[in-house]
């Protein structure tokens, strides 16, 4: 865990750097065009076939959103590009093919997995980092997320009273 915590911290300091660059360059800021952002896309959806390992590298991302700052700023705008991106997947797909309902299975357990790691932390006593709470509120009220559409959000009485509690708090 220490190794994949390094990598994703310097992959993200990176990215965090073009970002900044972007700013200063007065373009518009766009996490996308970065490659920070592709390379981590890339583990998260298609290196890692793993759960565990892929819970891992979203676990020491949201650990970057702390206090508003460009590392922050960078991690935030990865976790919502990639939610994007994921939904743009799910669209793709032929979900009356076996291969494209188990594509579209794979993209909705990362989102889920997304979901889980942020929920793991909202649920402990305050205060949360700003950036977590930040990013999950723009996930939560954000329609273009669609993230209230997603069935794990309605899965169970209990997950769904949880994440109707976080978005009213």
């Amino acid at each position: 865990t220490s190794v994949i915590t390094s990598f994703v911290i310097h992959v993200g300091s990176y990215g965090a750097n073009q970002l900044k660059n972007q700013i200063t360059n007065s373009k518009p800021v766009n996490v996308q065009g970065t490659s920070a952002y592709t390379l981590l896309k890339f583990l998260i959806t298609t290196v890692v076939p793993d759960a565990e390992f892929r819970y891992y590298i979203l676990n020491t991302m949201v650990n970057q959103l702390r206090y508003p700052n460009i590392h922050t700023y960078f991690f935030s705008n990865v976790f919502l590009q990639l939610f994007l991106d994921l939904n743009g997947e799910i669209s793709a797909v032929n979900p009356s093919t076996e291969e494209g309902a188990a594509a579209a299975n794979d993209v909705l357990l990362i989102q889920e997995q997304v979901t889980r790691v942020f929920l793991e932390r909202l649920i402990v006593h305050r205060p949360h980092p700003w950036g977590l709470l930040i990013t999950f509120i723009e996930f939560l009220k954000n329609p273009k997320y669609e993230f209230w559409k997603k069935n794990f959000t309605h899965c169970a009485v209990e997950i769904e009273k949880v994440l109707e509690s976080v978005a009213k708090s």
